[in-house]
């Protein structure tokens, strides 16, 4: 039998079965539900959007993992295609019920084969900041034309996320970087980022405007979308800026806070702690970085179990139990009384939380908020361990 005349395989139930599966993780991930029952997915349109985001966290990981590998100056051995391999390195996203961006391309029809060791080492190759300055200029300009379509197939939905996984492989990066390159040496203009994202809209054929229906029930059924009001979050999210209530309740999520979609005063204070976190005086709009930072590195499903409570504790101290001893440590010398143990200590002792409470009025860094107060930050830390060296280098000096 010649090529490409067995149109039906063994796989395609199989392939089937992994599109249908993502999309149900996707319509978790956003919380969406029909006006009719619990179980259904009820918006095309913010499960692209879930969907992009999804892939955003899957990418910077990949991104990530391709950055150590260049830094050892090392070529991946085996291939990365491997899900047995993947599901246990970082490309594993812990609150997404896939596993790996590879998991992602199998689901959405893509060769896995695209993340092997000879594409791998192509990027491992290509300058890391030119790597990023690509992707992040692709998503930029394909999430602003496709974001505002109004899909209303399924077919439509894959063409989109497949579209937006491919800007995350390594062919189209070095194709990219090529490009650039060839213009820049001969001189000749090669189509904007612009026109090529247009060229994949004008194909896909569809009109633009949201107008959400489900796609278990009759055409006519609306489904409400909920507006992103805040007035206390100082410009957190402008209605310009094209957030949806799933990235709003993703920021939450990654700055500790309860993700209900209706941010406040404790939303604007996880993302200001972030800011403070990264070294950033700055306010406003989230940007896209900050966005991506905040829902790849903050909290993640099982830390406010642990006791994390914001987006400083969660990259300062999960995993890290030498720096959270050196903590208690500091705090032991500052205020001796009640002693902590530095070794049985954790972020749910509410002695610590205590501790932390007191530091904060000593340092003039109360916040008003009796949670946030025994909550630590950049600021707080290092001045608790500066006043413990001098208190410590003090009394050795004083013996």
């Amino acid at each position: 039998m010649g090529v490409g005349q067995d149109l039906y395989s063994r796989q395609t139930p199989l392939d089937t079965n992994n599109l249908s599966s993502y999309f149900h993780q996707l319509c978790a991930q956003a919380r969406l539900t029909g006006s009719n029952s619990s179980e259904t997915c009820s918006d095309y349109g913010e499960i692209v959007q879930t969907g992009f985001n999804d892939i955003d966290q899957r990418c910077d990981r990949y991104l990530a993992w391709i950055d150590i590998k260049r830094t050892e100056a090392l070529r991946v051995k085996s291939g990365i295609a491997s899900l047995a391999f993947t599901s246990t390195t970082v490309l594993t996203i812990a609150n997404a019920g896939l596993d790996t961006i590879g998991y992602v391309a199998a689901a959405l029809g893509l060769a896995v084969s695209l993340y092997d060791n000879y594409n791998n080492s192509l990027l491992i190759g290509l300058e890391s900041t030119t790597i990023k300055q690509i992707v992040y200029q692709r998503r930029l300009e394909y999430r602003r034309q496709f974001s505002g379509l109004n899909y209303q197939r399924t077919p439509e939905m894959v063409f989109a996320l497949r579209g937006y996984l491919r800007i995350c492989t390594p062919q189209t990066i070095v194709l990219d970087a090529n490009t650039y390159a060839l213009s820049a040496a001969t001189g000749t203009q090669s189509p904007s980022l612009k026109e090529t994202i247009g060229q994949e809209v004008d194909a896909l054929n569809i009109s633009t405007g949201k107008k959400p229906v489900s796609p278990y029930s009759p055409g006519n059924q609306r489904v409400g979308r909920q507006a992103v009001k805040c007035s206390e979050c100082k410009g957190l999210f402008p209605d310009d800026a094209g957030f949806t209530l799933t990235d709003v309740k993703a920021v939450q999520a990654g700055v500790c806070v309860p993700d209900d979609g209706k941010p406040g005063q404790s939303t604007l204070a996880g993302v200001e702690n972030y800011r403070q976190t990264q070294g950033r005086d700055r306010t406003g709009p989230i940007t896209e970085a900050e966005y991506s930072d905040i829902v790849t590195y903050g909290c993640q499903p099982g830390d406010l179990a642990k006791g994390i409570g914001n987006f400083f504790e969660a990259v300062s101290y999960r995993d890290k139990p030498d720096r959270l001893k050196l903590l208690v440590k500091s705090l032991n010398t500052l205020q001796p009384s009640p002693l902590l143990d530095q070794d049985a200590t954790d972020l749910t002792s509410q002695a610590l939380r205590e501790k932390i409470k007191l530091a904060r009025v000593a340092y003039h860094l109360k916040t008003g908020d009796a949670t946030r107060d025994g909550l630590m930050s950049r600021d707080l830390e290092r001045r608790i361990n500066q006043a413990a060296r001098t208190a410590s280098s003090s009394a050795q000096g004083a013996q």
